[in-house]
């Protein structure tokens, strides 16, 4: 049953694809890592926040503490140590 159960979920997700059709790709930001000499990006989670004038920013876990991005131009506002 659990292999079963484990089967259901991998198949119905590459069917699915886990793309979202009111999502739309920017770009991307390089962010220091903890594995010197890597190609990751350093990064763990990202959450978006919009402005009550509609600006739209995102907050992002990375290596040195917490940056947050204007989505519209990518650019880096400020990295909160931590």
């Amino acid at each position: 049953m659990k292999n079963n159960l484990i089967s259901f979920v991998i198949i119905g997700s590459t069917l699915y694809g886990g793309t979202d059709p009111s999502l739309e790709f920017l770009g991307q930001i390089w962010f220091d890592s903890y594995y010197s000499g890597s190609d990751t990006s350093g990064g763990s989670d990202v959450w978006g926040y919009t402005t009550p004038e509609g600006e739209e920013y995102a907050i992002m876990g990375v290596y040195e503490g917490v940056a947050v991005i204007r989505a519209i131009d990518l650019e880096v506002i400020d990295i909160i140590p931590g």
